[in-house]
């Protein structure tokens, strides 16, 4: 990645793999330094700052942006189909 190229949030979260609302709450939260341009074109991050960004979490892009990603699991309160019947039991 070229350090002075200017992305847009599309392109970074595509890059890391991440909803582009994530890449936004970054950049409202100041996690991630960027620059407004107006509410029709959006932010525009420097390819250097996000670097800047990764390497203060101590870790690749690949790596951020799974650890990023939340776990999906069903909430404990559901039980699962098979919880309900037994283990030999047919649905």
């Amino acid at each position: 990645m070229a350090t002075d190229e200017w992305l847009t949030v599309s392109q970074v979260a595509q890059t890391l793999q991440l909803n582009p609302e994530t890449v936004r709450r970054w950049l409202r939260d100041k996690k991630l330094r960027g620059v407004l341009l107006s509410d029709s074109a959006g932010w525009r991050i420097k390819a250097s700052e996000l670097e800047r960004y990764l390497a203060a979490l101590g870790g690749d892009a690949e790596g951020k942006a799974k650890a990023a990603q939340p776990v999906k699991q069903a909430p404990p309160s559901l039980p699962t189909p098979w919880s309900q019947h037994g283990a030999g039991a047919a649905l």
